[in-house]
């Protein structure tokens, strides 16, 4: 049997059981998790301090949308893909750190974001400085998630550049956890490269191409629950795409009316 080009690696963890807490289980994961919280805000701050925005709003920002954003991420992980676990077992709508998903953080964030920024004159200076920390934060967490390989995908060939295995049942495989942090690098290198004078535009890039490069990295998915066809990520980036045009069209209201003649 030819083997893939990526080996399938299993990370081991650590198990502590503590007083009152019971067992937690300490892995790569987790620790790649709050690596990205970290890195990103710094980021964020560094940003914000480059273009006089408010420190103490920013921090604000951060703190709410992390909040948010992890609440709701375990909260769509169960209910929107194992939802069988809260008839089960009720008490893991509120054991936060039992599964996440990353769709479910971004939904938690964009609301955090709209409530804390809903007077704010900056918003869309305060979306982008959020985003310039979150593309870094996003991919270092994504790569806890190409270690642990909880996001298996489609059957390949060995031959195939990003060919993973074997995998635990003998499959060969992507590995879609390893895909995105590479989709992430290259919206990396746009994000830190590019100049950004007009606010908005980095937020509305990035959330644009991300939101088209997941809907179709969904599709690849070996094992996914889905909901009138498409999963929930799905859903939610179609929607992300309505939001990015409707707010691209506010930005630019000439854009809509190019090639036109007036009467």
């Amino acid at each position: 049997m030819m083997l893939p080009r990526i080996p399938y690696v299993e990370v081991p963890t650590l198990s502590l059981d503590l007083p009152l807490a019971g067992e937690i289980t300490l892995g790569i994961f987790g620790l790649l998790v709050a690596t990205g919280i970290a890195v990103g805000s710094r980021l964020v701050t560094r940003y914000g301090r480059q273009r006089g925005l408010d420190p103490h709003e920013l921090q604000r920002l951060i703190t709410g949308c992390v909040v948010v954003g992890l609440a709701c991420a375990h909260w769509v992980a169960v209910l929107g893909y194992h939802p069988g676990r809260v008839a089960a077992d009720p008490w893991v709508l509120i054991r936060f750190f039992d599964g996440i998903s990353s769709v479910g953080g971004f939904m938690g964030g964009v609301i955090a974001f709209a409530w804390l920024t809903r007077t704010a004159r900056d918003r869309w200076s305060l979306a982008d400085a959020i985003v310039y920390g979150l593309v870094a934060g996003f991919g270092i967490g994504r790569l806890g998630c190409a270690l642990v390989h909880d996001h298996p995908g489609a059957l390949v060939d060995p031959h195939h550049p990003l060919a993973v295995g074997p995998w635990p049942d003998g499959s060969v495989r992507l590995d879609l956890g390893l895909v995105e942090v590479l989709g992430m690098s290259v919206l990396a290198c746009i994000t830190y490269i590019g100049r950004w004078r007009t606010p908005g535009r980095l937020t509305l890039t990035i959330a644009g191409l991300y939101a088209v490069g997941r809907f179709w990295l969904d599709h690849l998915r070996a094992v996914d629950i889905r909901h009138g066809g498409l999963t929930v990520a799905q859903w939610a980036m179609l929607a992300l795409l309505v939001l990015c045009v409707a707010a691209w069209r506010s930005q630019n209201p000439g854009s809509t009316a190019r090639g036109t003649r007036s009467p």
